[in-house]
């Protein structure tokens, strides 16, 4: 009997942390990091602001954890791509490579502006655990990804799969925070003269990507 309570008030404390990380993927859709606190998150949760630190020490910490369910579910979404393409024995051309997965990353906001802030913001107020346990989850999805990679792209080495999916990771943290300035730089952005200055993520994201992956290829058959 004892077993069974636990058992529910184990699946319970699950369901509350996960109403807490929507309520915090909710409003991150509606505004900037900057303009959401731990108080209107456990408003838009339902529950009292004291609970809410009982799951997430920081701010930061509860937005690393919605990070890392977003990651993973980009990771499996391309794991399976990317085993769909070895099962029908036609890899993809460099280019279509590139718009695939640039195409997948513009299709996940949300991930893509808080990889934009992960080093600089959410990495910043977090305890060694915490910080151990993300890049431990970084490290595992990537190398199985990269892995992947090196199996359907032949020109990677090994170990060199995992190192353009960091790429790739550094990139979206450079490509979006030009392409999302702060709101009075945008208004700046709006004059004839500096409009070449504009950055759309999905457009750049996609050329940078062939460039670099063209690059990689090259670099192998010389």
């Amino acid at each position: 009997m004892v077993i069974k309570q636990r058992a529910i008030r184990h699946d319970q404390k699950l369901e509350r942390r996960q109403a807490i990380l929507a309520a915090g993927r909710e409003l991150f859709d509606q505004a900037s990091y900057s303009e959401i606190s731990m108080e209107s998150v456990s408003k838009r949760a339902n529950l009292a602001k004291g609970t809410l630190y009982l799951y997430f020490k920081t701010k930061e910490e509860l937005f690393l954890a919605l990070l890392e369910q977003e990651l993973e579910s980009w990771f499996d979404e391309m794991d399976a791509w990317l085993a769909g393409a070895r099962e029908t024995g036609l890899p993809p051309t460099l280019r279509e490579f590139a718009s695939i997965l640039s195409q997948s990353l513009a299709q996940r906001s949300l991930a893509v502006r808080l990889i934009a802030i992960s080093e600089t913001i959410l990495e910043s107020n977090i305890d060694y655990p915490t910080a151990l346990r993300y890049k431990l989850l970084l490290h595992s999805r990537m190398a199985v990804t990269g892995a992947a990679l090196e199996s359907l792209l032949p020109f990677l080495s090994p170990g060199a799969g995992v190192r353009l999916i960091l790429w790739v990771y550094m990139l979206i943290i450079g490509v979006q925070s030009v392409a999302e300035p702060a709101p009075i730089v945008r208004r700046t952005l709006e004059e004839p003269g500096l409009r070449p200055l504009r950055v759309d993520f999905q457009t750049e994201i996609e050329s940078i990507l062939s460039a670099l992956i063209a690059g990689l290829s090259s670099a192998t058959t010389r």
